[in-house]
């Protein structure tokens, strides 16, 4: 049986976590490895002098170290940029992102580290939960095309 799995994107952090049973508490949270910890920093840093001639999307605190030396290629933060820019398109060398685009790549990301811990190559969530800070509030019509686009990709 699989499990509803929950997101919350934050500002500053984001989580994946799944709840084993219906209830009000008792959902626990994926270790993120990247970041050694339950919790990856909102951090993005896209590497478009990858060697393959397609952009490398890197996350939380790698995309921090990153970001010190290449700024032009570093997002962070990236709800905040949306707030303030509904239609906001980030450019690499290779390709345009929009505020969909990116918000799709760091749930894929999550889903991703769910899949690991699940059991790779066989995890289908149960459901998706996607959560957001209420000042995003009226960004939802964002964040719902990011999950169906992400879902469709995916599964």
């Amino acid at each position: 049986m699989s499990y509803p799995t929950g997101i919350n994107l934050g500002s500053n952090c984001s989580v994946a976590k799944y709840v084993s049973k219906i209830c009000y508490i008792g959902s626990e949270l994926y270790h993120i490895p990247s970041d050694s910890c339950y919790t990856m920093s909102s951090d993005i840093f896209i590497d478009f002098d990858s060697e393959f001639g397609k952009d490398e999307i890197i996350f939380g605190k790698t995309a921090f170290r990153r970001g010190i030396l290449h700024p032009n290629q570093y997002l962070k933060n990236f709800l905040k940029i949306i707030n303030n820019n509904d239609n906001y398109i980030y450019e690499s060398n290779y390709k345009q992102y929009s505020s969909t685009d990116i918000a799709s790549i760091i749930i894929r990301h999550l889903l991703y580290i769910a899949e690991g811990v699940e059991g790779p190559g066989t995890y289908i969530p149960g459901g998706l939960v996607l959560s957001v800070p209420y000042s995003l509030n009226n960004k939802h019509q964002i964040f719902e095309n990011a999950a169906l686009r992400t879902l469709k990709n995916l599964y």
